[in-house]
């Protein structure tokens, strides 16, 4: 394994074609030896009814599952890095009075994976742009404006993106 991508987000590479992850960025929860997973941060799909709690695509993998992420560890959930956990929730967000901080969590319905050397081979084909995200960024950017602006950061021939966010319909 060339380098350790936990923690790190993956831009979406504006050529890419699968539905499943075009325009996205994906933040690495878990990468070693065998593969990895991760969860799509930039695809809202709707709200729990009574909670008013946000949930996410998580990606096209376990999507009978909510995952979660959290910027505090009290949910005994996974170290992401300093501050960002991840997890499985094994019970209802709405009754749970541990997930009240709604600016503190997100959560996701199914989650991302990849197998053995599958991510490696898709950044190293140009699929997948590696990048680093603040915490704060994590948690308080949505939608298509998210991956606009980490494509266009760093990235000079990705420039041209700024100009979708003026207007969603060339999205």
């Amino acid at each position: 394994m060339k380098k350790k991508l936990k923690g790190k987000i993956l831009i979406a590479n504006p050529k890419l074609e699968d539905p499943n992850f075009n325009g996205t960025v994906v933040l690495i929860a878990e990468h070693d030896s065998n593969g990895a997973i991760g969860f799509i941060l930039n695809r809202r799909i709707g709200k729990l009814d009574k909670s008013g709690f946000h949930i996410s695509e998580g990606g096209p993998v376990d999507t009978n599952i909510f995952w979660a992420i959290a910027q505090n560890e009290q949910f005994d959930f996974l170290k992401i890095r300093n501050g960002l956990y991840y997890g499985k929730v094994n019970s209802n967000p709405e009754e749970d009075e541990s997930f009240l901080d709604t600016d503190n969590i997100i959560f996701f319905i199914g989650c991302s994976g990849w197998t053995k050397n599958q991510l490696e081979n898709e950044i190293d084909s140009g699929t997948w742009i590696v990048d680093s995200i603040s915490v704060k960024n994590i948690f308080s950017k949505k939608g298509v404006k998210m991956w606009i602006e980490e494509i266009s950061k760093n990235n000079p021939e990705f420039k041209w993106t700024e100009s979708l966010a003026e207007d969603p319909s060339k999205n």
